[in-house]
């Protein structure tokens, strides 16, 4: 089975952002990889990265002819944790 990005219209449409990417990974377009990719950050979950996978998750719930969904990891690591150097530093006082 080849990974083939989404090129053609679908009802999900093409979701690749800077966080998150989106393929079929068979012909009948049935089973569906989503791809953390933040991998220099080992794939930690920004702000941005949660607002990403929400929107996939919007466009892949309704679509009846998903069957499966794949959820992996760019890169060495599929997801070390939430980013709290980059977002959500709290200082006390």
């Amino acid at each position: 089975m080849a990974t083939t990005k989404i090129t053609a219209p679908s009802s999900i449409g093409a979701s690749t952002s800077d966080r998150v990417r989106l393929s079929f990974v068979d012909e009948d377009r049935q089973i569906v990889k989503v791809e953390l990719s933040r991998p220099s950050k080992l794939n930690s979950l920004d702000m941005a990265m949660f607002e990403a996978i929400a929107a996939t998750a919007s466009k892949l719930q309704n679509d009846r002819s998903i069957r499966a969904v794949i959820l992996c990891g760019e890169g060495r690591a599929f997801c070390t944790g939430l980013d709290v150097v980059r977002e959500y530093v709290v200082f006390y006082v």
